[in-house]
Order: C-alpha cells, then structure tokens, then sequence
C-alpha cells in the first residue's frame, strides 16, 4: 500500500472502502468524515502557503 502525508485516512481499512463498507454508514457520519477531510485539506494548504512565503521572503 503506498501512503503520502498530505492523503488523510480516518482508521478505516481499505479494503473495507474497497468492498463498499461506506454504504453502511448514515449520511450524517459520511458528511462528517468529508467535513473533517476537508477542513484538514484546508489547513494544510494554508500550512503549504506559509512555507511558499517564507521561500519567497528569502
């Protein structure tokens, strides 16, 4: 399995995404799930963009 920093995973195995284990949760939870995903998304652009100034400022 390959895994990179910036790909959030939230303790669900693969495989059961794979086999369609999603469909068993409410759309409530899956609404949370991407909420989070996103939000982390968000702060780590921010993060990249505070590095790309930094480089910039030098």
């Amino acid at each position: 399995m390959i895994t990179h920093k910036d790909i959030l995973t939230d303790g669900i195995s693969l495989d059961m995404n794979r086999q369609g284990g999603d469909h068993n949760l409410t759309p409530e939870i899956q609404i949370q799930r991407l909420t989070a995903q996103l939000t982390a998304a968000y702060n780590r652009i921010a993060a990249l963009e505070e590095q790309l100034m930094k480089v910039r400022v030098h």
